[in-house]
């Protein structure tokens, strides 16, 4: 940092913002309070005056990252609900068709009273491959 005074400059600006925000109400109140703390022949004081309304929203809008872990956390947990109910339906569509959901579909579209599209749906499956199980149990 000692070869970028801008640098240099901009790590004590947010060091500063930081102290204050420890002690003042406000975090608008902390970044007037670092501004106005740097030194005169500061390189960004003029840039952070003209533009402190712009500086006070970069500074409000900071990245927070127990927020941002927060928020990772509760989306793996809908991506995992969202798996695990997928999974328990699979699941249980299996299961219906092994405890003869499947062999009564088929006895319903035999019968004429399913077609084979609505019991294709019915079992989960596409018209072929609800054919071939036909097949298999005939």
């Amino acid at each position: 940092m000692k070869g970028c005074r801008p640098l240099e400059d901009y790590a004590k600006f947010v060091e500063s913002v930081r102290t204050h925000r420890k002690k003042v109400v406000t975090l608008e109140e902390a970044v007037d309070a670092a501004i106005s703390e740097l030194e005169s022949d500061s390189s960004i004081k003029a840039f952070l005056t003209a533009h402190k309304a712009e500086v006070k929203f970069m500074c409000i809008t900071e990245y927070d990252e127990e927020r941002t872990i927060a928020e990772f956390r509760e989306e793996g947990k809908e991506e995992g609900r969202a798996e695990g109910l997928e999974e328990g339906r699979a699941e249980g569509r299996a299961e219906g068709r092994a405890e003869g959901g499947l062999d009564m579909l088929v006895n319903l579209v035999k019968k004429g009273l399913l077609t084979l599209t609505q019991a294709a749906d019915e079992a989960h499956m596409t018209v072929p491959e609800f054919q071939a199980q036909m097949g298999a149990q005939a």
